[in-house]
């Protein structure tokens, strides 16, 4: 099954978080793919639609395919890839399958925006309260917007097949996200 299904919105989200500098005083903001912690500002998400999957070369060996994904944003002219035009794999990691990025010239140079996925993002929650472990309060918070967020646009979550089988194993729930 593919990662994304043309012609649907998927959830995508980002953090602003608070840089510090080498003494640990905060000293701006930034976008981040990843909270961090008691620096993390707020919680943005985003709805991008699946407007095309391709067949791409993998980065480092074009022998391979794999695929890729372009989106849009409601109110926005640039498109969104998902490991396109080719696929980036690191020797332990497929992060890549999961982030959408625009990346544009502007009036004052360039500008990239970069969203993670939702679901994976909940499922690496869940991983960090594994075995029923209380969640620290800004990763409860971060879960709680997610999941008001997919609940007014009209998503729920699902327990994945891998889980219903193994999550008493693993000791953690896997989540997909599915039209309410």
């Amino acid at each position: 099954m593919s990662r994304f299904q043309v012609g649907q919105k998927h959830p995508f989200v980002r953090h602003t978080v608070w840089l510090r500098d080498l003494k640990g005083n905060r000293t701006r903001t930034s976008h981040s793919l990843t909270p961090h912690g008691e620096d993390t500002e707020s919680t943005e998400i985003v709805y991008l639609t699946c407007v095309s999957e391709h067949d791409v070369p993998h980065e480092y060996d074009e022998s391979q395919l794999a695929k890729g994904y372009i989106f849009k944003k409601d109110n926005c002219e640039h498109d969104f890839h998902n490991q396109y035009p080719t696929a980036s794999y690191g020797q332990l990691s497929s992060f890549g399958d999961w982030v959408a990025s625009a990346f544009y010239e502007t009036e004052s140079g360039y500008e990239e925006q970069e969203y993670f996925s939702v679901s994976e993002a909940l499922n690496s929650i869940e991983r960090f309260g594994k075995n029923g472990e209380a969640l620290p309060e800004y990763l409860s918070k971060i879960k709680s917007i997610m999941l008001k967020s997919l609940e007014e646009n009209g998503f729920k979550l699902e327990e994945t097949d891998f889980s219903k089988r193994h999550s008493q194993a693993i000791g953690y729930k896997n989540w997909k996200i599915v039209p309410s």
